[in-house]
């Protein structure tokens, strides 16, 4: 075997190394092309979904500490004690009628 020979022998080992690295290479490709397809649906996930329920989210609670501000703890105090007459007025009704409907058995 000349070296004319020798070398296209080893060209050619060499050729179907490639073959086997371009082949692997093409399948990383295919794969890296799932991996950013699946990537990108996260994003529209996020924009669309994520982010709309974060603004509701950020919204109510503004329109909370807007509501607990407005207030001061006198006219907070004056709302729960107006609360507090209705269930007590509420409760002795209540209480009465049950008594009468005893006392007519």
């Amino acid at each position: 075997m000349n070296n004319e020979e020798k070398i296209l022998e080893m060209l050619t080992a060499m050729n179907k190394r490639f073959d086997g690295i371009d082949s692997r290479l093409d399948k990383v490709d295919s794969r890296l092309d799932k991996v950013e397809a699946a990537v990108a649906e996260v994003r529209v996930l996020v924009d669309v979904d994520i982010d709309y329920k974060l603004k509701l989210l950020a919204e109510g609670q503004e329109a909370i500490l807007n509501e607990l501000a407005g207030k001061t703890p006198i006219e907070r105090t004056e709302k729960i004690e107006q609360g507090q007459e209705i269930i007590t007025y509420a409760i002795k009704k209540l209480v009465g009628d049950v008594e009468h409907l005893k006392a007519a058995q």
